[in-house]
């Protein structure tokens, strides 16, 4: 009896091992197909970087332009010099009205301040709304 527990015992181990074997190969297999997947689909010059999904980028152009702070006189033109840079350097809309409130000084920046602190700036186009 003891011989045919250990018989049942040492199948399995093998069934295990062959286990273990295919599942090597496959996965040998698969990085294989997976580097000459990334090799075909890359731009020219592109070095990958393992498996990490690369976060989303902006294009920055080369020029650097000034955007003038704003003390709460010409709304109307300083709106129109800030869209203008936001969508020169590719701002993402989430990302404006905090980026605004920087270029804030003076009686804007204490109404920026107010509005902000009462809730009443929760989006890019809620501030501009309320600007104008």
């Amino acid at each position: 009896m003891a011989s045919s527990n250990n018989d049942d015992i040492a199948a399995v181990l093998h069934q295990i091992l062959q286990n273990q074997q295919t599942f090597e190969s496959n996965l040998n297999n698969l990085s294989t197909e997976m580097t000459n997947l990334r090799t075909r689909l890359a731009p020219p010059g592109f070095q990958p970087m393992g498996f990490d999904i690369p976060s989303q980028t902006y294009h920055t152009p080369s020029i650097k332009l000034e955007l003038p702070r704003f003390d709460g006189s010409d709304p109307l033109g300083w709106i129109f010099k800030i869209k203008q840079f936001f969508e020169f350097h590719n701002i993402p809309e989430d990302q404006r009205l905090r980026m605004a409130s920087f270029y804030m000084e003076g009686e804007a920046l204490t109404w920026y301040q107010w509005m902000h602190s009462n809730g009443q700036l929760l989006s890019w186009p809620m501030f501009l709304h309320a600007l104008k």
